[in-house]
């Protein structure tokens, strides 16, 4: 009964090979199996908009055939401002590694000497010629003042009797009133020179010049290491963000990663790819892979790397080469309780063999039968 039992589960296998066995030819056996292909997905990392479509499903490619292009208006323009800041960084780090010019190492200091001067000068505070100067003007602005204020009121008297008109009135009054805020302004400055030196002006001044004496001792002593160190780092940076945008566009032209036919393909220019999508279906036919099913007591009699004869029923008479890739090391059907020799023979063993295909005659899923010779 159990003979009977496996007989069933594997009918496909261990009655070919017991056919074999039994049959005309006790010098060989027989093994049936399916023949297989191995096949690759193509897509794109970036995923994005088709711009263009190039294959179609029954069409045979090349490795590295263009399959469809997404578009890429997005990525080149993020590619233009990559590599201008790949120029920004390397000019400036050519600058700052040539050090600074000597014209401006002098402009520097010229600027540097003035500011030290407007220190000292509000340090000493204001000079009495400044003083006399502003006192002056002062005088004179309210001297403007007081004549337009006084004619200002003569004529509110007169447009009070009405000898003179509204206009001419509040054009004097106005008049009056700008001259008096300028003497005000006037005042107002020369309040400010007279509490001259003021702390907070002194210590204004003192941070300029400082400044300015800082920056020159910059320019003439030149860069330090750390700060070449950090324009080599920010080179890098703008590099690697080229790179990889470089890599961004490249993927999106979708190509195949191997020779073969294309088995599902359905896109369209518009159409939405997701990265990493799997996109394109193509099956290898150049190299396709048969697997059967041997006895385990006939497993001596097939070894790895050997070439044995494989035909199928679509070409009577003819004879394909295979060549055995792996021999399985687990039996994959064993009956619960083995009493007798006899009943090892349903113990089966898979042998994956490799078929050669360069004319394409061969197709995934015929039918095949693998001879295995039984002697030396």
């Amino acid at each position: 009964m159990r003979m009977r039992h496996a007989l069933l589960i594997l009918p496909g296998i261990l009655l070919a090979a017991l056919t074999a066995c039994q049959g005309g030819n006790r010098n060989e056996i027989v093994l049936s199996g399916t023949i297989e292909a191995e096949s690759v997905h193509a897509g794109s990392r970036i995923g994005g908009r088709v711009a263009e479509v190039m294959a179609d499903e029954g069409l045979s490619v090349k490795e590295g055939d263009v399959l469809f292009v997404l578009e890429t208006e997005v990525l080149e323009a993020e590619r233009e401002r990559a590599e201008a800041m790949v120029r920004e960084t390397e000019a400036a780090y050519a600058v700052l590694a040539a050090g600074a010019k000597e014209e401006d190492v002098a402009r520097m200091r010229h600027e540097a000497e003035a500011l030290r001067q407007a220190w000292e000068l509000a340090q000493a505070g204001p000079l009495p010629e400044e003083l006399a100067s502003l006192e002056n003007q002062a005088q004179s602005l309210e001297a403007v003042y007081r004549n337009l204020q006084d004619a200002a009121d003569r004529l509110a008297s007169l447009y009070a009797e009405g000898a003179v008109a509204e206009r001419e009135y509040i054009a004097a009054r106005e008049a009056a009133e700008a001259a008096r805020s300028q003497w005000t302004a006037a005042l107002d400055q020369l309040d400010a020179m007279r509490s001259r030196p003021r702390v907070e002006e002194v210590a204004a001044a003192r941070a300029r010049y400082y400044a300015a004496a800082n920056a020159v001792r910059s320019l003439e002593i030149g860069a330090t290491p750390e700060q070449l160190e950090q324009g080599l780092a920010r080179i890098t940076t703008a590099g690697k963000a080229l790179d990889r945008l470089d890599l961004d566009i490249a993927e999106a032209t979708v190509r195949a990663p191997s020779a073969g036919v294309i088995s599902s393909f359905d896109l369209s220019p518009g159409d939405f790819v997701a990265p990493g999508q799997a996109a394109c279906e193509i099956v290898g036919m150049e190299r396709l892979k048969l697997v059967v099913y041997i006895p385990e007591n006939r497993l001596g009699f097939v070894t790895e790397g050997e070439e044995l004869a494989v035909r199928v029923d679509s070409f009577p008479g003819e004879t394909f080469s295979g060549v055995v890739l792996n021999v399985a090391p687990q039996a994959e059907f064993t009956p619960r309780n083995v009493q007798v020799v006899d009943e090892r023979v349903s113990q089966v063993f898979a042998v994956e063999l490799s078929l050669s295909n360069p004319d394409g005659r061969l197709r995934p899923g015929m039918a095949a039968d693998v001879t295995v010779p039984l002697s030396g």
